[in-house]
């Protein structure tokens, strides 16, 4: 019976060994979902255009060797950096002004208020929150700036891809997002000829567009741009009446409009050029890829009130647009002389000869004796 009693305690005791080291391993094992406490770094711009600590660094134009200068139009800008799966979570600038205007001082990522000075280059606090970037490049709206103190902070980061997919970045292009927080995918990206439909957590763009990154994520992530051509429609004051595509998508293409008016002109169809040469087109076919634009074609009335008179040769009644028109000159009323055309029945200006080949729309003229 005691010995089975001893058997008993060693094997409760190894069973407790074994939990204590378990829980203890489980303790000491690195946490993917957790996110460190904020880093700052604090940098004094005296002297000098670099500046690193650890792995932070900030460059900037210095001419003076007191502070980084910042100019927006002359390239000075004042640009924070951080390495390795760090993101910067927010600044704290100190900014001297040159003038007593307002400055909005901008960075990549996000806007400070508004700041303005005396002229006398006194110093007043900017913030910049929520970057969620491994880049920050920092300019101006307005007369330039002086930056003399700067504390930057970071936080844990997870590496970030966003897919262009031909277009631009207006900023930086961030490669990590911070962990812990919501991080807002850009949308001031651009790509010539197409509107931004989004990003997407797949190469083949399926499903709904992603806006943002949720605080709870956790490793790497990757995203692509989505693009729709964009259909450009020149009207020269016409109206395009009822619904119509502002946008098509590649493969599949689009029916132009044919509703389309402006008083006391007939429409002739919508050309791919200015000069209207070619046939008029009536649809994007599907093989079509990147930006389109049209123009409309009118044929316009054009009204001569002879007050008397009669058009012997070279009677107009109506012009193309961009081609323009010559009104007739050989007009005649009996024993009075024909002074000219004129664009209204108080004859007041000067006498008309033509119609303008950037002209559009119904003339009047009036005829003065």
């Amino acid at each position: 019976m005691a010995t089975n009693r001893k058997r008993t305690t060693i094997i409760v005791g190894a069973v407790l060994v074994l939990a204590i080291a378990f829980v203890m391993a489980f303790a000491l094992m690195p946490n993917s979902t957790s996110t460190a406490s904020a880093a700052s770094y604090e940098f004094t711009l005296t002297e000098g255009v670099s500046f690193s600590q650890d792995n932070v660094s900030v460059q900037g134009q210095s001419y003076d060797g007191d502070g980084i200068f910042v100019r927006d139009g002359y390239g000075d800008h004042l640009v924070i950096s951080v390495s390795g799966n760090q993101a910067i979570d927010n600044i704290i600038a100190t900014i001297g002004c040159y003038s007593n205007n307002a400055n909005a001082v901008r960075g990549n990522h996000g806007d400070a208020p508004a700041v303005s000075g005396d002229g006398n280059n006194n110093s007043t606090y900017v913030t910049i929150n929520n970057v969620n970037s491994n880049t920050l490049r920092i300019s101006t709206t307005g007369d330039p700036v002086q930056i003399n103190h700067i504390v930057v902070t970071t936080t844990n980061a997870a590496p970030l891809t966003l897919n262009i997919n031909g277009g631009n970045f207006n900023g930086s292009n961030s490669e990590v997002y911070a962990l812990g927080k919501v991080n807002t995918l850009p949308t001031n990206v651009t790509k010539n000829g197409y509107v931004f439909k989004g990003w997407y957590g797949n190469a083949e763009l399926t499903g709904d567009p992603v806006t943002a990154i949720p605080a709870n994520a956790t490793g790497a992530k990757e995203f692509w741009a989505k693009w729709a051509p964009l259909i450009t429609y020149n009207l020269f004051d016409g109206t395009i009446n009822g619904d119509y595509q502002v946008e098509y998508v590649e493969g599949v293409g689009a029916t132009l409009p044919t509703d389309v008016t402006k008083e006391g002109c007939t429409f002739l169809g919508w050309y791919n050029n200015a000069n209207f040469n070619g046939d008029p087109v009536t649809a994007i076919d599907a093989d079509a890829t990147g930006g389109k634009t049209y123009w409309a074609k009118w044929r316009c009335s054009v009204t001569l009130n002879t007050n008397g008179g009669t058009i012997v040769s070279g009677n107009v009644t109506e012009y193309v647009v961009s081609k323009g028109a010559t009104l007739p000159t050989e007009i005649t009323n009996g024993e009075l002389v024909f002074v000219g055309w004129y664009d209204n029945a108080d004859f007041n200006g000067n006498p008309v000869t033509t119609i303008g080949t950037q002209e559009a729309g119904a003339r009047v003229f009036w005829a003065k004796w």
